[in-house]
């Protein structure tokens, strides 16, 4: 990584702007005058997801637990979702959760009218 940043200069400074904050979603806007590591302050882990200017990018764990990027000079959007493997199973898990009470509930109901 340090031979893709090349040699430490003098504090040239980026900007960066916070686009889009949610829950599982961060998109930064990035503008630098030279190569950079933009660092996200959560913990790494393989379910997190990055673009950069539209390109995946595999993001690198910094800091011994967060979450780093490699942009270059110019602007970039980078964008980061955290997406689970577990997420689309657990969320149809609920869906049919929620069904089957439903369904329940009406067979109970029926039976429990039907009852002299």
């Amino acid at each position: 990584m340090r031979a893709w940043l090349g040699e430490a200069k003098a504090e040239e400074p980026a900007l960066i702007k916070e686009e889009v904050a949610t829950l599982n979603r961060v998109v930064l806007s990035v503008q630098s005058d030279s190569r950079a590591i933009v660092i996200l302050n959560e913990y790494y882990s393989p379910a997190w997801q990055v673009m950069v200017n539209g390109v995946r990018t595999t993001p690198v764990a910094v800091n011994l637990n967060q979450i780093g990027v490699p942009v270059s000079r110019g602007g970039s959007l980078i964008e980061f979702e955290y997406r689970p493997r577990l997420l689309p199973w657990l969320t149809t898990l609920q869906r049919v959760t929620i069904l089957m009470t439903i369904v329940g509930l009406i067979v109970w109901r029926r039976r429990a009218a039907a009852l002299p």
